[in-house]
Order: structure tokens, then sequence, then C-alpha cells
């Protein structure tokens, strides 16, 4: 069983350092999730069950808890994003639960606001991740 890769909630350099070696040295589609409050802790155990679950699917997937958004916001910036999303409110992070990132060009495929997510099903991770993966191009 592979566990969510927590970053540091206080060291940004660590923080940095941990999201990056899994943006940038590992060739796996990332589910971030964003904040630590129930429906987080919800959004983690949903995507980490799932990516758990055995499937031949998830094998390139992880998971990574980001509890203080502020420390990873500006490398989540300078990520390109699917241009069929809405505008991302870089200000008001804390609305959103998940995001997905491409394994390739670490694209952002899919990102998911805290109020759409408790009443989706764990089907609902799996879209994030295919939004992920089809948007595995180069957006530049």
């Amino acid at each position: 069983m592979r566990g969510p890769i927590i970053l540091s909630d206080t060291d940004a350099i660590e923080a940095n350092s941990v999201f990056d070696h899994w943006l940038t040295n590992e060739p796996v589609t990332l589910l971030v999730v964003l904040g630590s409050d129930p429906i987080a802790k919800m959004a983690l155990s949903k995507s980490d069950e799932l990516i758990n679950s055995g499937d031949i699917n998830y094998h390139s997937s992880r998971v990574i808890l980001a509890t203080n958004t502020s420390l990873i916001k500006n490398k989540l910036k300078k990520l390109l994003v699917n241009p069929k999303l809405n505008r991302i409110n870089w200000s008001a992070l804390d609305q959103y639960v998940i995001l997905s990132i491409s394994n390739k060009f670490n694209n952002i495929g899919s990102i998911v606001l805290k109020t759409k997510f408790p009443n989706q099903p764990r089907g609902y991770i799996n879209r994030i991740i295919r939004k992920a993966q089809v948007n595995d191009i180069d957006l530049s």
C-alpha cells in the first residue's frame, strides 16, 4: 500500500522540495489534496482508497496532501492549466479541495471546489485523474 505524500505545513523549503521532486522526477499523475478540513480529509481518504485499489490504471498515480497551500501556491501558479477549466482563483485557494496534475507536462487537468465534492462518489476521483491524463499535452 502506498500512503499519501504529506507536505510539511510549516517549512516552505521542505514542502516545495518534496512537491518539486514528485513534479519533475517521478512519472506519475498527481492528485493534490488541499487543506486539512473534513472535506479535505474525505478527499484524501477517497483518493488514497482508489489509488490503492489494485487497479492497474492507478499504478501511475499518487496523492499529495498540502495542508498549508500557501507554501506551494507559487509553484502551482507556474503550472499550465487545462484551457477548458474556469480560471483558478489563486488568492482564494482554500475554496478548492483537490487538483490533478499530469505526469509529463505537469499541467493542471482538473480542480474541484469544496462545495462540489462532498456528495461525489469515489468514481469522481477517477474522472479527476483521467482529466489530468487527457490534458498531458504541451499547452504552451
